[in-house]
């Protein structure tokens, strides 16, 4: 069970490693796939099997 989360950063662009896009959006702020297995782990994982 995971009870937080920290990022550093708020979208790919705006990221000290952004050459890696590491964060949860991208740079036009469109949510990516890592956002909604971190957002609802559960859902993320019965919508990908």
């Amino acid at each position: 069970h995971i009870d937080r989360v920290t990022f550093w950063g708020l979208n790919d662009q705006q990221n000290w490693r952004s050459g890696h896009n590491p964060m949860l959006w991208n740079s036009d702020w469109t949510p990516k796939d890592a956002f909604f297995a971190v957002s609802d782990p559960e859902g993320y994982l019965s919508y990908t099997e």
